[in-house]
């Protein structure tokens, strides 16, 4: 995952757990930025990850964070600010 981060490309990190019942209403969002091509998608199980979890200071879920060469460019909680900030605003 270090290699997808750190490239030009964007990269969402999309940090979410299988009991997160929010997580699971807002995948809708994510998986039309994933299908948009506008970024790469990378699904971080919260309960998997804590290494994950602790480097990128996630406390709330979910958690989006776009980065563009391993650099965050920014952050929500929200699938559909996600959504628009990715690929919406086109």
């Amino acid at each position: 995952m270090a290699g997808c981060v750190k490239a030009e490309r964007p990269t969402l990190l999309v940090f979410t757990a299988s009991w997160c019942g929010e997580c699971h209403k807002q995948m809708p969002f994510i998986n039309a930025i994933a299908q948009s091509g506008q970024a790469e998608v990378v699904v971080i199980d919260y309960d998997a990850r804590p290494d994950l979890v602790i480097e990128n200071s996630v406390v709330l879920l979910p958690t989006y964070i776009l980065k563009v060469g391993g650099v965050e460019q920014w952050r929500t909680n929200s699938g559909e600010q996600a959504y628009y900030w990715t690929i919406g605003r086109q």
